[in-house]
């Protein structure tokens, strides 16, 4: 399956706030983060799958 930005903006598990921590991101990878906010987690999400689609096509 490949993902896109609709999958991956309803994926609302992949976010997680630990209080006084920040934001953190699930990848396969594992955790990313911490961010400062949901919103830059979100885009680092983006950035994270645009790259990886272009590393794919290659």
């Amino acid at each position: 399956m490949q993902m896109t930005k609709l999958n991956t903006r309803r994926n609302e598990q992949r976010f997680i706030h630990i209080s006084r921590q920040g934001w953190y991101l699930r990848t396969r990878e594992g955790l990313k983060g911490p961010f400062e906010n949901r919103n830059n987690a979100q885009s680092y999400l983006d950035s994270f799958v645009e790259k990886n689609r272009l590393d794919a096509s290659n």
